[in-house]
């Protein structure tokens, strides 16, 4: 019903069955528990949004962390080489390509 162009909805709400179909919905309050069902569902919705939103700031926040923790460890304990390698690599990362 929530879509008027559903073909569905136009044969529930032609002249013969409209008035069946209003007395079902206000029947027992159905369109007002429907709505607020809705409402609920909608803002658990933003918070399930919210709640995401941190869990990916969170990773981003981790992998940084053991990045930094990694290139400590590399420094400390890392061949010549190794470290010449990771230095070269941190210079790519950083080049900006021509367009």
């Amino acid at each position: 019903i929530s879509n008027p162009y559903h073909p569905m909805t136009t044969k529930l709400l032609s002249i013969n069955n409209k008035q069946k179909v209003l007395n079902i919905v206000q029947q027992n309050n159905i369109w007002e528990k429907l709505t607020e069902q809705k409402d609920k569902s909608e803002k658990y919705e933003s918070e399930r949004f919210i709640i995401e939103k941190k869990e990916v700031k969170t990773m981003r926040l981790r992998r940084c962390i053991e990045n930094i923790i990694l290139t400590k460890i590399l420094e400390r304990e890392g061949t010549v080489e190794e470290n010449k390698n990771y230095s070269r690599l941190l210079i790519l990362e950083r080049t900006i390509l021509d367009q």
